[in-house]
């Protein structure tokens, strides 16, 4: 298994970032799942790790049009707050093929797309295993 690294991230912008754009304070306007779980303290408190994954084209199933990553073990959970989305030189083969995460679980990541990726593909994990139990 490939060893993924991964930044810690502490600035605040990017808890303020994530307020505005995905409104995960508890809003009834919220659009993550999970959102009202959160209080404003929980969310000022909470620590942001990214990693950048790199999907390449023999992960791919040509059946399902899956890809499943895996990753260290406590990385990423059933439960882990995660936001994905394509690196900057990945963005027209990411759109092409309709890439998307599509679902989690222990220590795994899988995608799914519309069109197998004909070159490898990064995209960048955005994701706190800080959350309200």
């Amino acid at each position: 298994m490939k060893k993924i690294s991964y930044t810690q991230l502490d600035d605040e912008s990017v808890t303020s970032a994530l307020n505005q754009k995905y409104d995960i304070k508890g809003s009834s306007s919220a659009t993550l799942s999970n959102a009202n779980l959160y209080t404003d303290t929980q969310m000022n408190n909470l620590k942001f790790n990214f990693m950048e994954v790199t999907i390449p084209t023999e992960k791919w199933t040509k059946e399902s049009k899956t890809a499943v990553m895996t990753f260290d073990e406590g990385i990423i959970e059933a439960n882990t707050l995660v936001l994905v989305g394509s690196s900057v030189e990945s963005i027209p083969t990411y759109d092409n093929c309709s890439i998307r995460c599509t679902a989690q679980s222990k220590n795994t990541l899988t995608f799914s797309c519309e069109k197998i990726p004909e070159i490898s593909v990064k995209v960048n994990v955005l994701y706190t295993n800080q959350y309200k139990s």
